[in-house]
């Protein structure tokens, strides 16, 4: 019973492992691949395993199953944010503007 535990700690991330929760999510979509739910949290998944790209696409397929779902949108946007902040220089001295420029 312990184990069966462990598992359901890792798929929801409670063990601090976000790729190892990302990966059971994802083989639980190629068992449920129109699962709403876990589609949602396996986005959630690879945004706290540090991967927007992957939550971002996961995000875009949930809207495609259901194109009004506010969480979808919530998870899209974040996901969006991750990316940018990952890829721009955010961090460093300048304008706003210059950031945009560049």
């Amino acid at each position: 019973m312990r184990a069966r535990c462990t598992c359901w700690r890792t798929r929801r991330g409670e063990l601090g492992w976000p790729e190892t929760a990302a990966w059971a999510r994802e083989a639980a979509r190629e068992v449920r691949p129109g699962d709403a739910a876990n589609l949602l949290a396996l986005g959630e998944a690879w945004l706290a395993a540090g991967q927007p790209g992957a939550a971002l696409a996961v995000a875009e397929a949930l809207l495609r199953l259901r194109p009004a779902d506010g969480s979808a949108l919530a998870l899209l946007r974040h996901a969006s944010l991750a990316q940018t902040v990952a890829q721009g220089n955010w961090e460093s001295a300048g304008t706003f503007r210059d950031k945009l420029r560049s």
